[in-house]
């Protein structure tokens, strides 16, 4: 929100900041990450696996154990990435959201004939004051909420 429109000079800024596409990217691009984490945690698992089966001795205990520590590394990885992947990709969706509600707003404002300047909806004018009812003309009695169109009558107690 502008500085004016929050030091109540009545406009109202519905700029939201940040672009969808943007957001999108990055949570593509974890995305992207979490994949290949995936692939790489299979492939060392399957190194591992080929690692017991091929060699023998103390060679074929240090593969495994290092590729079993790879596998578990890039799990560990796979699941920080998912996360944020999981985390951005919401944040994309709640930006374009809002974005489209504030453009909603802007709409209805233009709709009810509200001076629009881009993001900014500007306040309406201030209208003269009408002035005094004439003399003898009937009050129209208002409640909370809602318009009577009913004259006010007194009521005599007696």
């Amino acid at each position: 929100m502008s500085d004016d429109a929050s030091a109540g000079s009545g406009d109202i800024d519905v700029t939201i900041p940040g672009s969808v596409e943007s957001v999108d990217g990055a949570a593509s691009w974890l995305e992207d990450l979490r994949d290949n984490l995936r692939d790489g945690r299979l492939m060392f698992t399957n190194n591992a696996t080929q690692a017991n089966g091929s060699l023998s001795g103390e060679l074929a205990s240090a593969v495994t154990a290092f590729s079993n520590d790879l596998s578990t590394a890039a799990d560990d990885a796979y699941n920080r990435a998912k996360s944020a992947a999981d985390t951005v990709r919401s944040f994309a969706d709640q930006l374009s959201w809002r974005k489209d509600d504030m453009n909603d707003h802007l709409e209805i404002a233009r709709g009810y004939d509200l001076d629009v300047d881009g993001n900014i909806i500007h306040y309406p004018e201030a209208v003269s004051d009408p002035g005094d009812l004439p003399k003898g003309a009937p009050r129209m009695r208002r409640t909370h909420g809602m318009r009577q169109t009913k004259p006010m009558t007194r009521t005599v107690v007696r």
